[in-house]
């Protein structure tokens, strides 16, 4: 944005929610290629060490007993549900289940490693390195066009102050939880904006080229459902 011309092939690398994994796993390597990205935080999951709701319900069946296919579709049919409540009426939902499997995730120093949060100071490691760059995910890693105005406005000025305040470095770009084709709007962009963010990210796949909406960015997804080689086409395209 009144920079340059970008490079044929340009590239820019984000990581979403805010894993201790991009610390312990990704920082290194980012470090010795000298390659930059941004961690896209949902600043609850730092602040409060509060699980990511399908984590809750992930680790939850984990252990349960009962047919492995049964428990499967289960876990899916309430992972399609829980995405689109607020956060009161998904915990309503997860609480109960939790209790019934008799497994409640709990983010202490022996939690499993897959499921802890990135620490504030880890965090800031980052950031100094010159490397990294920190974004909002919102507080909650609620959708946000389930929010009413004034909830939206609260989850995107309470997790921005949250980074800025505890990384010591502006926030102004943001990246949309889920990300998909309802999960953003006109109206979200405008409060972006009016938050002082920069961009919006989606999760919707494609390049991003002059003259696009920078509140509504495409990106190429990779996880950890992916195998190696198909981590490998998306990144070579």
């Amino acid at each position: 944005s009144g920079g340059p011309p970008l490079p044929d092939y340009a590239v820019a690398l984000s990581v979403d929610d805010g894993y201790e994994s991009v610390y312990t796993l990704g920082f290194p390597v980012l470090r010795e290629a000298k390659v930059p990205a941004t961690v896209f935080v949902a600043t609850q999951f730092l602040e409060d060490k509060a699980p990511l709701w399908p984590d809750r319900l992930e680790y939850a069946f984990a252990g349960a007993a009962g047919d492995p296919s049964e428990r499967l579709a289960r876990l899916s049919a309430l992972q399609h549900k829980a995405k689109n409540l607020l956060p009161s009426d998904r915990e309503a939902l997860i609480a109960p289940v939790e209790a019934e499997l008799g497994r409640k995730l709990v983010l202490t120093a022996d939690a499993p490693e897959n499921y802890r949060p990135l620490t504030w100071v880890q965090t800031r490691d980052m950031a100094a390195s010159g490397l990294i760059e920190v974004g909002s995910h919102t507080h909650t890693h609620t959708i946000m066009t389930l929010l009413e105005m004034t909830e939206a406005k609260r989850e995107l000025a309470h997790s921005k102050n949250l980074i800025e305040k505890n990384v010591g470095r502006p926030c102004d770009l943001f990246c949309y939880p889920n990300g998909d084709y309802d999960d953003f709007s006109p109206a979200t962009a405008h409060l972006l904006k009016d938050a002082g963010y920069l961009c919006g990210l989606t999760t919707l796949a494609g390049f991003v080229r002059p003259g696009d909406d920078p509140y509504a960015l495409p990106r190429f997804g990779t996880d950890d459902r992916d195998s190696f080689e198909s981590f490998r086409m998306t990144f070579s395209l």
